[in-house]
């Protein structure tokens, strides 16, 4: 079901970039399906307590 809905974004929307965040166990999956990995990524979270 992701990779088919990849391919319809990919189809409609040609030009965009998809940004995955993707749990641990998933990360030897994507590199099969055309995503590269980066080792670096930043987050902000809000100022409210979880």
């Amino acid at each position: 079901m992701g990779k088919k809905l990849i391919e319809q974004i990919q189809a409609a929307a040609p030009m965009a970039k998809i940004v995955l965040l993707a749990a641990p166990q998933a990360a030897e999956y994507y590199p099969h399906i055309g995503f590269e990995q980066y080792h670096s990524a930043w987050l902000l979270r809000s100022n409210k307590p979880d």
